[in-house]
């Protein structure tokens, strides 16, 4: 996966060192702290090949009808719910009978997700837009998944469905397909008023973008995750979501990597998995810290109210096999193990990482 040269410039000049980075130190110390930048970008990316991992595993497991429907119907209770969040923040207006909702909350999704887009149409009855860059489309193409586009699809609908009921969004240009951009065709059932969305609520601050771009990749997994599992066994949902996860880890841990932070020892998986907690908007505390054994609390984590709305207890095993995939890379021969966790009821979600060799 690509890093941008902005994003290494900034982390560069966070730590003042552009040679062989050791962010250990400030890991023990709890003195970690990204800049917003780099956050938001790399947790865009790096839950990109958790969700696009997650869809390999799914793909070559269920048959094609099948997964074809988890995929849009887990897009699209993603989408609806995300219009609940707004309307809840006052973001879009909570009365959909006078709307322009739809074109508002469409173009908002798009850049809480670092889609560039452009709009190429705009009328009472229809709004083309033509999005030009997607985060997710790398890894669409590294895995050979544009079974996720059928996500995207539905993510949308879902979306139209909570603004204007009735509508319809389709997607008949893809760049996974080679197109040059990805066109989104909305058909409303009710005709909304003719005004472009606000500059105000399109000029995210970045603080909410970060956060939205978290909850709603996570919310995608744990609304697709939920269909999988109807469709087959948790056994073999949780080894989907397992490896999945696992196979991302190692991606995002060969990213760690490349930005110059050091391995080895089980102070160098902390070092990493704090890394990416910094990104996910995790609130955590270095507890023990050795060469064979690191042990950290998690008192934050914004999966965890949406999986516990959701009665989703195995999405826990999405960091399990994320910070596993991670300590494949950091430091071979570590295992992970965590044994609380806030969506079982516990205070914090204890990570413990040890030195097996």
């Amino acid at each position: 996966m690509k890093i941008s040269d902005k994003i290494k410039l900034s982390f560069l000049g966070f730590l003042g060192n552009t040679g062989i980075i050791d962010i250990r130190k400030l890991v023990l110390e709890n003195k970690l702290k990204l800049p917003p930048d780099m956050a938001y970008e790399f947790s865009v990316d790096g839950m990109d090949t958790i969700v696009t991992n997650l869809t390999k595993r799914i793909v070559d497991i269920l048959p094609q009808k099948i997964e074809e429907k988890v995929h849009y119907e887990g897009g699209r209770d993603s989408g609806r719910d995300f219009v609940l969040v707004l309307k809840g923040r006052g973001l879009i207006d909570k009365v959909d009978t006078v709307n322009n909702n739809i074109d508002e909350a469409i173009p908002f999704l798009m850049k809480t997700l670092k889609r560039d887009y452009n709009v190429k149409k705009l009328t009472s009855n229809e709004s083309v837009y033509h999005v030009t860059k997607c985060p997710f489309l790398e890894g669409i193409l590294s895995y050979n998944v544009p079974q996720f586009c059928i996500v995207c699809e539905g993510l949308f609908q879902g979306v139209a469905d909570g603004t204007n009921k009735g509508s319809t969004v389709t997607i008949p240009k893809k760049m996974s397909k080679g197109d040059k951009y990805c066109e989104f065709l909305v058909r409303k059932k009710r005709a909304s008023k003719i005004e472009p969305p606000s500059e105000r609520k399109l000029q995210l601050p970045l603080d909410t973008a970060h956060e939205f771009a978290v909850k709603e990749t996570a919310r995608i997994l744990i609304k697709v995750g939920k269909r999988v599992e109807k469709v087959t066994t948790s056994k073999t949902y949780r080894t989907m979501l397992f490896w999945g996860a696992r196979d991302g880890g190692r991606v995002v841990g060969e990213m760690i990597k490349r930005f110059g932070v050091k391995t080895g020892g089980t102070n160098a998986v902390e070092a990493g998995t704090t890394f990416f907690a910094q990104v996910a908007r995790m609130k955590r505390v270095q507890v023990k810290s050795t060469e064979k054994e690191n042990i950290g609390h998690v008192y934050e984590c914004p999966w965890t109210d949406i999986a516990i709305k959701d009665k989703a207890p195995l999405t826990c095993v999405v960091c399990e096999g994320f910070c596993q995939g991670i300590a494949d890379v950091m430091a071979k021969d570590c295992t992970v193990d965590i044994p609380k966790t806030m969506i079982h009821g516990d205070e914090y979600c204890k990570f413990i990482y040890k030195k097996v060799k």
